[in-house]
């Protein structure tokens, strides 16, 4: 495939063109064999968007990459290869905004085109603009592609004194009932 040009927009919530686009590449991402998952479930695909442009800080973001038609080099053809969901926090220490990276994804077919590339840079000029601190993402350790491309792009593990040991990422899910303030 040949990619002649990338074009990173922000989506538009209110087209539908774009979210079933953004569903479309989200979908492809939950269900990659590195997430281990069967894609979106059902209720986040029926409730994402409307969720997402509820709240303030979410960005989203697609890559549209615009190709040669393979069956005719004159013509072309505009896709959604890619997305990134990014959302805007606090840094108490910087005293300003973070850009926390939450999914970014490349579609199978346009991998090794730049696109995630384009897509850092676009999350990048965001974060710029906002005049925040840093930019924040999680891999995992053995996506050693994604890896290579985050640290290409600038990216690197937070810098620690040794006896503290390397930073870890935690999650609680809320599924269950939340603690009572007795039994901390």
């Amino acid at each position: 495939m040949h990619v002649q040009l990338v074009e990173v927009l922000p989506v538009d919530y209110n087209e539908a063109s774009q979210t079933e686009a953004l569903l479309r590449l989200l979908h492809e991402y939950a269900s990659d064999a590195a997430i281990g998952s069967p894609g979106l479930p059902r209720f986040a695909a029926s409730n994402l968007i409307d969720e997402m442009s509820d709240r303030q800080g979410v960005n989203a973001m697609i890559a549209y990459a615009t190709t040669t038609d393979p069956d005719d080099k004159t013509s072309f053809l505009r896709q959604a290869a890619g997305a990134v969901v990014c959302i805007e926090s606090f840094s108490t220490f910087a005293a300003c905004g973070v850009i926390n990276i939450h999914d970014i994804m490349v579609s199978k077919p346009f991998r090794g085109c730049g696109i995630g590339k384009q897509l850092l840079a676009a999350v990048e000029r965001l974060a710029m603009d906002r005049r925040c601190a840093k930019i924040t993402l999680e891999v995992f350790e053995n996506n050693h592609v994604a890896r290579r491309v985050y640290e290409r792009c600038g990216f690197a593990a937070p810098i620690a004194p040794q006896e503290l040991g390397n930073t870890l990422f935690l999650a609680k899910p809320l599924d269950a009932k939340p603690l009572d303030a007795k039994q901390l």
